[in-house]
């Protein structure tokens, strides 16, 4: 059963928007803000997939609990929660959503370098 669903992210995007065009900004702190948008983008991204994922197995269940984008402060610490299942026997799975994507090139069967410029081998 889902017990909350992750919260609405348009007011962040739109916040940072208004920053990105606000006509005192410099160059450096658009790119800066671009950056946060398209990091932003995607995280939201990752979340909505992963949480279809997660809802398409648990939503009827009557076993497990589901708590998307929960957020705990204790003492002036904050911490955020993407995805909480909690089974009926108390078993509790905190997931954490990453989302990547990056572009590589091969040169040979052995090294490979990504698109931030590191190579490996």
């Amino acid at each position: 059963m889902i017990i909350k669903s992750a919260d609405e992210k348009q007011l962040v995007l739109e916040t940072l928007e208004q920053l990105r065009q606000r006509p005192d900004a410099t160059d450096t702190q658009r790119k800066t803000v671009e950056k946060e948008i398209k990091i932003f983008r995607a995280g939201i991204k990752g979340e909505e997939e992963s949480a279809y994922l997660i809802d398409f197995d648990f939503k009827a269940s009557k076993n497990t609990a589901v708590i998307h984008d929960l957020r705990l402060e204790s003492n002036g610490r904050v911490a955020q929660i993407d995805h909480l299942l909690i089974h009926r026997k108390l078993t509790v799975f905190v997931l954490e959503t990453k989302h990547f994507n990056c572009k590589r090139s091969s040169t040979d069967a052995i090294d490979y370098a990504d698109q931030s410029g590191v190579s490996r081998g």
